[in-house]
């Protein structure tokens, strides 16, 4: 993610959810919901960049140092962000990319939905301040209204990849009823393409950004489609004109099958559920997803383990491990991970019927040991080992790994 934000684990947590609530199939329909997107892409291309001592959390043992260390940063930001700006220059099709990604997102998702873009200066119109102008919508034979703001713009270092730059976006939405004057969902999607550079060739380069920043753009969409269908916003939307059959109720499906099963991890000796850097345990449970790591090597090597849903609503209704890989494997492409190196893995010893693979993972630097066990009609568990720093840390670990996968429950209930 961006400087200051999850670690690599949290950010894996997030993006394996991001795409199970992306997973809907488009459906068609001959009535359109119309949605009127205003959308604001003028802030300047800027640069967040962190060095290896940046990234070690939010609490710093000596204040005085943690002080320093921030204004450095601020001050070498400000300098990287002037070269990037000037190696950029004017790039008139920002706004396009935006137009172009979230129309494509939502089509791909769900044909229902009609986005209309007005131009900036009509745009401007529809707004009372930071609010929508809620008569003038309706008046413009809208009803519901996406407010979306482009906070930020440019270059970031992600997670794990210290002193690299990668095309990023941060951008703040807030979705309305205008007839009824209410708030559906507010929030914020933070997006960051896989493909990384030294920092030299990231600003000098403009190609490079014109050519990364609009896959961050499309990640950004597919990240909002996804959170508005997990709020049920986009659900209750099309409720709200006859058309809730035609777009699922995403969160609430996932909170009935939530109460349908039960899983439970044995961590081996020395493993514990992680603590994200500056912060102290997650406070709620999510039931679908479990993170561990170990008290030694932390931050080299960590494991999710997800429960997915094969159901219709996610457009992933398979009969096997393998194709559901299949499906995976495409989606961490479209995220931008180079899985050339992918291939079936046999250096685990399982007592399940587990479907192994391995890749290199180039956007940590690292590898990935992914395992898919099918479980009745309806369950797929995955479980994503990371490793940075060379296989030898997995090896270290193999046998705790092995413990835990193999002494891992998951039992279901009834309705």
């Amino acid at each position: 993610m961006l400087p200051g934000e999850e670690d690599y684990l949290k950010k894996l947590a997030a993006l394996v959810l991001v795409m199970l609530f992306q997973s809907v199939s488009p459906l068609s329909a001959q009535t359109k919901i119309k949605l009127l997107v205003l959308l604001d892409t003028s802030s300047l291309p800027r640069v967040m960049h962190a060095t290896g001592s940046d990234n070690v959390g939010l609490f710093w043992q000596n204040v005085f140092t943690e002080t320093a260390r921030i204004s450095a940063a601020k001050t070498r930001n400000e300098e990287y962000t002037t070269r990037l700006q000037n190696a950029v220059g004017p790039y008139p099709e920002r706004r396009q990319v935006s137009i172009d990604q979230l129309t494509r997102a939502f089509s791909k998702f769900n044909s229902v939905f009609e986005l209309g873009f007005p131009a900036p200066d009509q745009a401007a119109t529809y707004l009372l301040g930071d609010m929508p102008d809620f008569k003038k919508v309706v008046d413009g034979e809208w009803r519901f209204v996406l407010v979306l703001s482009e906070e930020f713009c440019g270059l970031a270092t992600q997670s794990g990849l210290a002193d690299s730059l990668s095309a990023a976006t941060i951008r703040k939405y807030e979705l309305y009823d205008a007839a009824s004057k209410t708030k559906l969902a507010h929030g914020k999607v933070n997006s960051a393409y896989a493909k990384y550079y030294s920092v030299d060739a990231a600003l000098a380069n403009r190609e490079i950004f014109v050519t990364d920043y609009p896959e961050a753009v499309r990640l950004s969409s597919d990240a909002l489609y996804g959170e508005l269908n997990r709020k049920d916003a986009l659900h209750q939307i099309a409720a709200s004109v006859g058309l809730g059959d035609q777009v699922p109720a995403i969160g609430s499906i996932l909170e009935a099958y939530a109460k349908r099963f039960k899983y439970s991890i044995e961590l081996a000796d020395g493993w514990r559920k992680p603590r994200f850097p500056g912060l102290i345990h997650m406070k709620k449970a999510n039931p679908y997803l479990l993170t561990v790591d170990p008290e030694q090597d932390v931050g080299k090597i960590g494991m999710t383990a997800m429960i997915d849903l094969l159901i219709d609503a996610f457009a992933q209704k398979v009969s096997t491990a393998d194709e559901y890989a299949s499906i995976y494997f495409q989606r961490l492409a479209e995220q931008g991970y180079n899985l050339e190196s992918l291939k079936k893995y046999d250096g685990l010893s399982l007592r399940e019927a587990w479907v192994p693979y391995i890749f290199d993972n180039t956007k940590s630097n690292g590898n990935n040991v992914t395992l898919f066990r099918k479980v009745g009609d309806d369950y797929l568990l995955v479980y994503e080992v990371w490793v940075i720093g060379g296989m030898q840390i997995f090896e270290k670990h193999k046998a705790e790994i092995e413990y835990m996968v193999n002494n891992s429950k998951f039992e279901t209930r009834s309705q």
